[in-house]
Protein backbone atom coordinates (compact mmCIF):
# COMPACT_ATOMS: atom_id res chain seq x y z
CA UNK A 1 0.00 0.00 0.00
CA UNK A 2 2.84 2.62 0.71
CA UNK A 3 4.32 1.79 -2.87
CA UNK A 4 0.76 2.89 -4.00
CA UNK A 5 1.15 6.32 -2.35
CA UNK A 6 4.80 7.19 -3.62
CA UNK A 7 5.32 9.87 -6.15
CA UNK A 8 8.66 11.64 -7.67
CA UNK A 9 6.76 14.44 -9.55
CA UNK A 10 3.87 16.53 -9.50
CA UNK A 11 2.76 15.03 -13.13
CA UNK A 12 2.67 11.66 -11.48
CA UNK A 13 0.78 12.28 -8.87
CA UNK A 14 -1.59 13.58 -11.38
CA UNK A 15 -1.58 10.45 -12.89
CA UNK A 16 -2.03 8.48 -9.10
CA UNK A 17 -4.78 10.78 -8.44
CA UNK A 18 -6.97 9.82 -11.22
CA UNK A 19 -6.58 6.17 -9.99
CA UNK A 20 -7.69 7.20 -6.49
CA UNK A 21 -10.39 9.36 -6.86
CA UNK A 22 -13.96 8.64 -8.50
CA UNK A 23 -13.76 9.63 -12.21
CA UNK A 24 -16.51 11.73 -12.31
CA UNK A 25 -14.78 13.86 -9.40
CA UNK A 26 -11.18 13.52 -10.78
CA UNK A 27 -12.35 14.85 -13.95
CA UNK A 28 -14.73 17.80 -12.40
CA UNK A 29 -11.66 18.93 -10.45
CA UNK A 30 -9.08 18.68 -13.08
CA UNK A 31 -11.30 20.85 -16.06
CA UNK A 32 -12.12 23.99 -16.70
CA UNK A 33 -14.92 25.58 -17.53
CA UNK A 34 -16.99 26.00 -21.17
CA UNK A 35 -14.01 24.67 -23.32
CA UNK A 36 -11.53 24.61 -20.94
CA UNK A 37 -9.19 27.27 -23.09
CA UNK A 38 -8.14 29.13 -19.92
CA UNK A 39 -7.18 25.72 -18.07
CA UNK A 40 -5.02 24.53 -20.90
CA UNK A 41 -3.69 27.92 -21.46
CA UNK A 42 -2.53 28.33 -18.15
CA UNK A 43 -0.60 25.35 -18.45
CA UNK A 44 1.20 25.97 -21.78
CA UNK A 45 2.25 29.59 -20.59
CA UNK A 46 4.99 28.11 -18.97
CA UNK A 47 6.39 25.95 -21.50
CA UNK A 48 7.04 29.51 -23.60
CA UNK A 49 9.24 30.29 -21.59
CA UNK A 50 13.18 29.70 -21.69
CA UNK A 51 16.01 30.85 -18.91
CA UNK A 52 19.15 32.27 -19.72
CA UNK A 53 21.37 30.23 -16.71
CA UNK A 54 25.21 31.97 -16.12
CA UNK A 55 27.43 28.99 -16.50
CA UNK A 56 30.29 27.88 -14.74
CA UNK A 57 28.33 30.04 -10.72
CA UNK A 58 28.26 27.24 -8.40
CA UNK A 59 26.18 28.15 -5.49
CA UNK A 60 25.93 25.81 -2.83
CA UNK A 61 23.74 26.15 -0.08
CA UNK A 62 21.05 28.00 -1.91
CA UNK A 63 18.50 29.98 0.20
CA UNK A 64 14.92 29.55 -1.37
CA UNK A 65 13.00 31.59 1.68
CA UNK A 66 11.25 34.81 1.19
CA UNK A 67 8.38 37.15 2.11
CA UNK A 68 4.71 37.41 1.91
CA UNK A 69 2.79 40.11 3.40
CA UNK A 70 5.89 41.25 5.41
CA UNK A 71 6.33 38.47 6.97
CA UNK A 72 8.96 35.11 5.95
CA UNK A 73 8.13 31.77 4.15
CA UNK A 74 10.11 28.92 3.69
CA UNK A 75 9.56 29.29 -0.11
CA UNK A 76 7.11 30.99 -2.31
CA UNK A 77 4.93 28.37 -2.78
CA UNK A 78 1.78 28.95 -0.70
CA UNK A 79 -1.78 26.38 -0.87
CA UNK A 80 -4.04 27.96 -3.17
CA UNK A 81 -8.28 27.97 -1.42
CA UNK A 82 -10.31 25.24 -2.93
CA UNK A 83 -13.74 24.42 -1.44
CA UNK A 84 -15.04 21.52 0.00
CA UNK A 85 -12.01 19.82 -0.26
CA UNK A 86 -12.78 17.11 2.43
CA UNK A 87 -14.95 15.46 -0.16
CA UNK A 88 -11.10 14.82 -1.90
CA UNK A 89 -9.78 12.96 1.22
CA UNK A 90 -10.85 13.39 5.07
CA UNK A 91 -7.84 15.08 5.64
CA UNK A 92 -9.05 18.11 3.92
CA UNK A 93 -8.09 21.84 4.43
CA UNK A 94 -7.22 20.78 7.99
CA UNK A 95 -4.60 18.58 6.80
CA UNK A 96 -3.30 20.19 3.94
CA UNK A 97 -2.72 23.12 6.63
CA UNK A 98 -0.79 21.20 8.65
CA UNK A 99 1.40 20.37 5.65
CA UNK A 100 1.84 23.98 4.60
CA UNK A 101 2.29 24.49 8.28
CA UNK A 102 5.05 21.61 8.42
CA UNK A 103 6.68 22.96 5.33
CA UNK A 104 6.40 26.94 6.72
CA UNK A 105 4.22 28.32 3.77
CA UNK A 106 0.78 29.89 4.34
CA UNK A 107 -2.43 28.32 3.45
CA UNK A 108 -5.56 29.53 2.45
CA UNK A 109 -9.06 28.01 3.80
CA UNK A 110 -12.02 28.82 2.09
CA UNK A 111 -15.84 29.51 4.02
CA UNK A 112 -16.89 26.13 2.06
CA UNK A 113 -13.79 23.75 2.37
CA UNK A 114 -15.59 21.14 4.43
CA UNK A 115 -14.40 21.75 8.02
CA UNK A 116 -15.19 24.60 10.98
CA UNK A 117 -13.12 27.32 10.78
CA UNK A 118 -11.98 26.80 14.13
CA UNK A 119 -10.56 23.53 13.28
CA UNK A 120 -8.50 25.03 10.26
CA UNK A 121 -7.30 27.60 12.25
CA UNK A 122 -6.01 25.65 15.30
CA UNK A 123 -3.46 24.24 13.21
CA UNK A 124 -1.31 27.10 13.98
CA UNK A 125 1.23 28.11 11.38
CA UNK A 126 0.29 31.27 8.56
CA UNK A 127 -3.64 30.87 7.95
CA UNK A 128 -5.24 33.21 5.56
CA UNK A 129 -9.21 33.03 4.49
CA UNK A 130 -10.75 33.33 1.18
CA UNK A 131 -14.39 34.96 1.64
CA UNK A 132 -15.83 34.76 -1.86
CA UNK A 133 -20.09 35.14 -1.36
CA UNK A 134 -21.98 36.37 1.74
CA UNK A 135 -25.79 36.22 2.37
CA UNK A 136 -25.28 39.48 4.38
CA UNK A 137 -23.07 42.48 5.54
CA UNK A 138 -23.98 41.66 9.33
CA UNK A 139 -23.94 38.09 8.52
CA UNK A 140 -19.99 38.38 6.67
CA UNK A 141 -18.93 40.76 9.84
CA UNK A 142 -19.84 38.23 12.60
CA UNK A 143 -17.41 35.53 10.19
CA UNK A 144 -14.51 37.79 9.93
CA UNK A 145 -14.97 38.43 13.67
CA UNK A 146 -14.45 35.20 14.39
CA UNK A 147 -11.87 33.99 11.97
CA UNK A 148 -9.32 36.74 12.84
CA UNK A 149 -9.99 35.98 17.03
CA UNK A 150 -9.32 32.60 15.24
CA UNK A 151 -5.74 33.38 14.19
CA UNK A 152 -6.17 33.94 10.80
CA UNK A 153 -4.16 36.97 9.40
CA UNK A 154 -5.01 38.11 6.23
CA UNK A 155 -8.41 37.99 4.00
CA UNK A 156 -8.82 36.77 0.19
CA UNK A 157 -11.75 38.20 -1.51
CA UNK A 158 -12.30 36.31 -4.77
CA UNK A 159 -13.59 38.82 -7.83
CA UNK A 160 -13.60 36.58 -10.45
CA UNK A 161 -17.25 35.09 -10.23
CA UNK A 162 -19.71 37.73 -10.38
CA UNK A 163 -22.08 34.77 -12.10
CA UNK A 164 -22.20 31.19 -11.93
CA UNK A 165 -19.58 29.64 -14.77
CA UNK A 166 -20.20 26.60 -17.02
CA UNK A 167 -19.09 23.42 -16.69
CA UNK A 168 -17.67 21.07 -19.26
CA UNK A 169 -20.62 20.69 -21.99
CA UNK A 170 -21.96 17.20 -20.60
CA UNK A 171 -19.71 16.98 -17.60
CA UNK A 172 -21.62 15.52 -14.54
CA UNK A 173 -21.06 17.91 -11.84
CA UNK A 174 -22.88 16.64 -8.80
CA UNK A 175 -23.56 13.62 -6.51
CA UNK A 176 -26.18 13.62 -4.52
CA UNK A 177 -28.62 11.31 -2.68
CA UNK A 178 -30.74 11.28 -5.58
CA UNK A 179 -28.70 10.20 -7.85
CA UNK A 180 -25.77 8.15 -6.23
CA UNK A 181 -26.96 4.96 -8.08
CA UNK A 182 -26.66 6.47 -11.35
CA UNK A 183 -22.81 6.83 -10.08
CA UNK A 184 -22.50 3.90 -7.87
CA UNK A 185 -20.42 1.90 -10.87
CA UNK A 186 -17.93 4.54 -10.12
CA UNK A 187 -17.95 4.55 -6.77
CA UNK A 188 -17.28 1.35 -5.89
CA UNK A 189 -14.96 1.15 -8.31
CA UNK A 190 -12.73 3.35 -5.99
CA UNK A 191 -13.32 1.32 -3.14
CA UNK A 192 -10.42 3.17 -0.72
CA UNK A 193 -11.84 6.47 -1.62
CA UNK A 194 -15.56 5.35 -0.59
CA UNK A 195 -14.75 3.98 2.53
CA UNK A 196 -13.09 6.62 3.66
CA UNK A 197 -15.91 9.15 2.41
CA UNK A 198 -18.77 7.81 3.93
CA UNK A 199 -16.05 6.78 7.49
CA UNK A 200 -16.02 10.18 7.66
CA UNK A 201 -19.82 10.52 7.71
CA UNK A 202 -20.17 13.19 5.07
CA UNK A 203 -23.21 13.20 3.17
CA UNK A 204 -22.69 12.63 -0.63
CA UNK A 205 -24.44 16.06 -1.85
CA UNK A 206 -20.84 17.87 -0.77
CA UNK A 207 -19.95 16.23 -3.89
CA UNK A 208 -21.67 19.62 -5.10
CA UNK A 209 -18.39 20.90 -4.34
CA UNK A 210 -17.75 20.56 -8.29
CA UNK A 211 -21.12 22.69 -9.09
CA UNK A 212 -20.84 26.72 -8.94
CA UNK A 213 -23.84 27.92 -6.92
CA UNK A 214 -27.06 27.95 -8.08
CA UNK A 215 -28.38 31.27 -10.30
CA UNK A 216 -30.45 33.34 -8.13
CA UNK A 217 -29.93 31.61 -4.57
CA UNK A 218 -29.22 34.64 -3.12
CA UNK A 219 -25.75 34.70 -2.32
CA UNK A 220 -23.86 38.60 -2.58
CA UNK A 221 -20.72 38.27 -4.56
CA UNK A 222 -17.92 41.10 -4.16
CA UNK A 223 -17.43 44.07 -5.97
CA UNK A 224 -14.74 46.51 -5.64
CA UNK A 225 -16.83 48.98 -3.26
CA UNK A 226 -17.18 46.08 -0.92
CA UNK A 227 -13.66 46.73 0.70
CA UNK A 228 -14.51 49.90 2.21
CA UNK A 229 -16.87 47.83 4.35
CA UNK A 230 -14.44 45.37 4.11
CA UNK A 231 -11.61 47.17 5.37
CA UNK A 232 -13.23 48.00 8.70
CA UNK A 233 -14.37 44.54 9.29
CA UNK A 234 -11.12 42.95 8.78
CA UNK A 235 -8.26 44.18 11.28
CA UNK A 236 -5.31 42.53 9.06
CA UNK A 237 -4.52 42.78 4.93
CA UNK A 238 -6.77 42.14 2.45
CA UNK A 239 -5.49 40.99 -0.69
CA UNK A 240 -7.46 40.36 -3.85
CA UNK A 241 -8.04 37.52 -6.22
CA UNK A 242 -9.23 37.06 -9.61
CA UNK A 243 -6.76 40.32 -11.09
CA UNK A 244 -6.17 39.77 -15.10
CA UNK A 245 -5.62 43.64 -16.40
CA UNK A 246 -3.75 46.85 -15.29
CA UNK A 247 -7.09 48.46 -14.81
CA UNK A 248 -7.55 46.75 -12.09
CA UNK A 249 -4.17 46.21 -10.89
CA UNK A 250 -4.56 49.88 -10.35
CA UNK A 251 -7.75 49.60 -8.96
CA UNK A 252 -6.40 46.75 -6.38
CA UNK A 253 -3.72 49.59 -4.92
CA UNK A 254 -6.13 52.04 -5.07
CA UNK A 255 -8.20 50.55 -2.67
CA UNK A 256 -5.40 50.51 -0.59
CA UNK A 257 -5.23 46.63 -0.66
CA UNK A 258 -2.10 44.55 0.67
CA UNK A 259 -1.58 42.35 -2.56
CA UNK A 260 -3.42 41.18 -5.40
CA UNK A 261 -3.48 37.35 -6.77
CA UNK A 262 -3.39 37.10 -10.52
CA UNK A 263 -5.97 34.57 -10.89
CA UNK A 264 -8.53 33.57 -13.66
CA UNK A 265 -9.90 30.85 -11.49
CA UNK A 266 -7.76 27.77 -12.60
CA UNK A 267 -9.52 27.99 -15.70
CA UNK A 268 -13.19 27.36 -13.69
CA UNK A 269 -14.73 30.83 -14.43
CA UNK A 270 -15.11 32.93 -17.60
CA UNK A 271 -13.16 30.83 -20.33
CA UNK A 272 -10.97 32.30 -23.17
CA UNK A 273 -9.22 34.81 -20.85
CA UNK A 274 -5.74 35.36 -20.94
CA UNK A 275 -3.02 32.71 -18.44
CA UNK A 276 -2.21 34.07 -16.06
CA UNK A 277 1.52 34.03 -16.72
CA UNK A 278 0.53 36.07 -19.61
CA UNK A 279 -1.50 38.41 -17.76
CA UNK A 280 1.13 38.87 -15.28
CA UNK A 281 3.68 41.76 -17.30
CA UNK A 282 1.26 43.99 -17.75
CA UNK A 283 -0.16 43.99 -13.99
CA UNK A 284 3.43 43.72 -12.82
CA UNK A 285 3.89 47.23 -15.33
CA UNK A 286 0.71 48.78 -13.91
CA UNK A 287 1.32 48.04 -10.40
CA UNK A 288 4.75 49.92 -10.16
CA UNK A 289 5.22 48.11 -6.85
CA UNK A 290 2.80 49.74 -4.84
CA UNK A 291 1.04 46.00 -4.01
CA UNK A 292 2.23 42.61 -3.59
CA UNK A 293 1.48 40.44 -6.97
CA UNK A 294 0.76 36.46 -6.54
CA UNK A 295 -0.30 34.44 -9.23
CA UNK A 296 -1.91 31.26 -9.42
CA UNK A 297 -3.20 28.93 -12.42
CA UNK A 298 -0.89 26.26 -14.73
CA UNK A 299 2.02 25.73 -12.07
CA UNK A 300 3.64 22.42 -12.06
CA UNK A 301 7.13 22.28 -11.61
CA UNK A 302 9.61 24.08 -9.29
CA UNK A 303 11.17 26.01 -12.54
CA UNK A 304 7.12 27.59 -13.09
CA UNK A 305 7.39 29.16 -9.74
CA UNK A 306 10.70 30.32 -10.54
CA UNK A 307 9.17 31.60 -13.91
CA UNK A 308 6.85 33.59 -12.30
CA UNK A 309 9.19 35.34 -9.83
CA UNK A 310 11.53 36.20 -12.54
CA UNK A 311 8.35 37.99 -14.08
CA UNK A 312 7.44 40.20 -11.19
CA UNK A 313 5.68 37.66 -9.09
CA UNK A 314 6.06 37.81 -4.72
CA UNK A 315 4.95 34.19 -4.81
CA UNK A 316 2.78 31.54 -6.31
CA UNK A 317 -0.44 29.47 -5.20
CA UNK A 318 -0.81 26.17 -6.03
CA UNK A 319 -4.32 24.41 -6.29
CA UNK A 320 -4.82 21.15 -7.95
CA UNK A 321 -1.20 20.13 -7.38
CA UNK A 322 -1.97 19.99 -3.67
CA UNK A 323 -5.09 18.19 -4.04
CA UNK A 324 -3.44 15.15 -6.32
CA UNK A 325 -1.57 14.66 -2.95
CA UNK A 326 -4.05 15.35 -0.52
CA UNK A 327 -6.11 12.39 -3.04
CA UNK A 328 -2.84 10.01 -2.97
CA UNK A 329 -1.89 10.06 0.63
CA UNK A 330 -3.75 13.34 2.83
CA UNK A 331 -1.95 15.43 4.97
CA UNK A 332 1.60 13.24 4.01
CA UNK A 333 0.69 13.87 0.53
CA UNK A 334 0.26 17.50 0.51
CA UNK A 335 3.52 17.17 2.30
CA UNK A 336 5.21 15.53 -0.21
CA UNK A 337 3.86 18.02 -2.94
CA UNK A 338 5.06 20.56 -1.15
CA UNK A 339 9.02 18.97 -1.16
CA UNK A 340 9.11 18.05 -4.83
CA UNK A 341 8.34 21.79 -5.24
CA UNK A 342 11.02 22.75 -2.69
CA UNK A 343 13.36 20.65 -4.34
CA UNK A 344 12.53 22.03 -8.00
CA UNK A 345 12.85 25.77 -7.03
CA UNK A 346 16.61 24.68 -4.99
CA UNK A 347 17.48 22.85 -7.95
CA UNK A 348 16.36 25.23 -10.82
CA UNK A 349 18.40 28.33 -8.54
CA UNK A 350 21.33 26.13 -8.75
CA UNK A 351 21.35 25.51 -12.91
CA UNK A 352 20.54 29.03 -13.19
CA UNK A 353 23.39 30.36 -11.13
CA UNK A 354 21.93 32.13 -8.24
CA UNK A 355 22.55 31.76 -4.90
CA UNK A 356 18.64 32.99 -3.50
CA UNK A 357 15.45 33.38 -5.29
CA UNK A 358 15.56 36.38 -4.13
CA UNK A 359 17.89 37.52 -7.29
CA UNK A 360 16.12 36.26 -9.47
CA UNK A 361 14.65 38.55 -11.75
CA UNK A 362 13.77 39.32 -15.99
CA UNK A 363 17.36 39.11 -17.11
CA UNK A 364 17.13 35.06 -16.34
CA UNK A 365 14.67 34.87 -18.97
CA UNK A 366 15.09 35.05 -22.46
CA UNK A 367 13.01 37.66 -24.58
CA UNK A 368 9.52 35.10 -24.91
CA UNK A 369 5.98 35.56 -24.25
CA UNK A 370 5.93 39.49 -24.02
CA UNK A 371 8.36 39.39 -20.56
CA UNK A 372 10.40 42.02 -22.71
CA UNK A 373 10.76 45.37 -20.30
CA UNK A 374 11.01 43.62 -17.11
CA UNK A 375 13.19 45.21 -14.73
CA UNK A 376 17.05 43.12 -14.07
CA UNK A 377 18.37 43.67 -10.75
CA UNK A 378 21.18 41.10 -11.03
CA UNK A 379 23.34 40.84 -14.51
CA UNK A 380 26.12 39.07 -14.23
Amino acid sequence: MAARREFYSVDEAAAKARKFLPASLYAALEEGSEAGRTNAANVSAFGRVAFRPRAGVVTPGRDVSTTVLGKPVSMPVLLAPVGKVRIVHPDGAVGAARAAADAGVAAVATTACGHPLGDVARVGGRQWLQLGTWSSRAGAEALLSDASAAGFEALVVTLDCSVSPNAPVGRPIKIDLHNARRYGPELTRRPGWFYRFIRDGMDLSLASVVSPPTPGSGPQRPQWDDFKWLRDAWPGPIIAKGVLSAEDAKRAAGYGLDALIVSNHGGKSLDSVPATLDALPEIVAAAGGDIEILLDGGIRHGTDVVVAIAMGAKAVLIGRPFLWGLAIDGQAGVRRILELFRDGINRTLGLLGCSSISEVDGSYLSAVAGINGLPSRNVR
